[in-house]
């Protein structure tokens, strides 16, 4: 008597050989990896997406330094300020020396006191640019923000409202130094040459 057929037809003998009958079945699936120009389109369509964001990415960027220069130099003026009530002046330091690493550093030691590190005097965008050297040691030190020299007597630094304290060394924003003024506004240059005060005195017959 031959094999007993069943309702799914498993009597017949090829379909228990292995290796036979799946692999060979014209509906099954089989996978199939990336050809090349399937990549070569991927990596052209990722270039293009990062040439288009790299604009917006160094605008965030130039914003956010720019913001840590407004905060630097409110730092500085506060430190500046503290020292003034208990020193009774201005740091005496010469100005001659300004591009030394001399005056840098005895600049830095003045505000330590008020929680002022050498990084507070540096800015990011120059920084950045010279590929972001350890300011903390002595042979790096410098200032990215100038202190203007007042003389020794206890209130010069606050005779005037609109007399600048420090101001940004360069033009790294794209609208002048930055200024930090007595009564603690920050201002560039080119908000100062374009305000309504300045224009009226330039005017005046």
């Amino acid at each position: 008597m031959g094999p007993r057929p069943t309702a799914s037809g498993l009597s017949d003998p090829a379909r228990f050989q292995p290796g036979v009958g799946l692999r060979n079945a014209p509906n099954c699936p089989t996978r199939k990896g990336f050809t090349l120009l399937e990549l070569l389109t991927v990596m052209v369509i990722v270039f293009i997406l990062l040439t288009m964001l790299m604009p917006a990415f160094k605008h965030l960027l130039g914003r956010a330094e720019r913001q840590n220069c407004v905060g630097n130099l409110k730092s500085l003026y506060t430190a500046a300020a503290s020292y003034v009530q208990d020193q009774g002046q201005w740091p005496q330091i010469p100005p001659q020396n300004v591009q030394r690493p001399e005056y840098a550093r005895a600049w830095v030691a003045s505000f330590q006191a008020y929680g002022i590190g050498a990084k507070n005097w540096v800015c990011p965008s120059v920084q950045r640019q010279l590929g972001n050297p350890d300011v903390t040691l002595p042979e790096n030190a410098r200032v990215d923000y100038l202190a203007t020299p007042f003389g020794p007597e206890p209130r010069a630094a606050f005779k005037w409202t609109s007399q600048p304290w420090f101001v940004e060394r360069g033009d790294m924003h794209g609208d002048g130094q930055m200024v930090i003024f007595t009564n603690a506004e920050v201002k560039s240059l080119k908000d100062i040459f374009s305000s309504p005060t300045l224009q009226s005195v330039d005017n005046y017959p």
